[in-house]
């Protein structure tokens, strides 16, 4: 029998050539068990088992399933038994770190972000669209400008709270359209030291007379008052009111 049956391909490999050869090596033993006194043979024997060696040794550091880069957005790969594992980095998910999170902040222009399993989902402000809330729609009939920021008027009353959860970052410019109209100061963190939502002081105050009072303690958000000619007040933060927008012009980099 040609012992020279084993035919390895540099850069080629895969269970089947292992699978061959280790019954190659099998054929050899049955058929040569008697011819081992041949001292020929015997080397051509040993030199047959280690090309099998090699060739194992081959297939198993080219299949590495790590050697193809799965892991996306800078994930680490890890091999675990025939499969690989991704380390994703913070704000990204699944298999291959090919989820981004919220944890990235990807929603613009004050969007507010969610989870899900496909992803994020952006829930976007009036006058904003866009995957991530970027693609700028306001019409100048909704928009006011003043002092170079536009302001939106926004008469879907809601409570304080959400009003900031929605990013309706509220100022203190307001115009007198009816009703109660929501500011963005409080003095939730503090009692008696009322801030700007964007964390500074308020440095001046237009508070109605005997304002503010902080009715049965817990009246912490700042209203602009309609029945005391928009002076300011202290208010419950559940309670409805209009609220402000503002942000830069669309075309503005901030």
């Amino acid at each position: 029998m040609n012992i020279y049956i084993l035919v390895v391909i540099i850069g080629v490999c895969s269970a089947t050539i292992v699978q061959h050869s280790q019954r190659q090596q099998e054929l050899v033993d049955e058929e040569c068990s008697s011819c081992a006194t041949v001292p020929d043979l015997k080397k051509e024997l040993e030199k047959l088992r280690l090309m099998i060696t090699q060739v194992d040794k081959l297939c198993k550091t080219q299949v590495n399933p790590c050697s193809k880069n799965p892991c996306l957005n800078g994930g680490k790969c890890t091999v675990s038994s025939s499969s690989y594992q991704c380390k994703c980095l913070n704000g990204y998910s699944g298999k291959d770190c090919q989820v981004e999170t919220c944890s990235t902040n990807p929603c613009l222009n004050s969007g507010t972000c969610t989870d899900s399993s496909s992803g994020y989902q952006c829930i976007c402000l009036n006058g904003f669209s866009g995957k991530d809330c970027q693609v700028c729609a306001i019409s100048a009939n909704d928009w006011t400008l003043y002092d170079g920021n536009y302001y939106m008027f926004v008469e879907n009353a809601i409570n304080w709270n959400n009003a900031q959860n929605v990013g309706a970052w509220l100022r203190s410019q307001a115009s007198h359209r009816g009703g109660g109209w929501w500011l963005g100061a409080s003095d939730l963190a503090q009692e008696g030291a009322w801030r700007w939502t964007s964390g500074n002081q308020v440095g001046y105050s237009e508070w109605a007379s005997n304002q503010p009072d902080n009715a049965s303690s817990d009246q912490n958000c700042l209203q602009l008052w309609d029945e005391k000619s928009y002076r300011w007040d202290d208010l419950w933060c559940s309670y409805d009111r209009y609220y402000i927008c503002q942000r830069k012009t669309c075309n503005s980099d901030d």
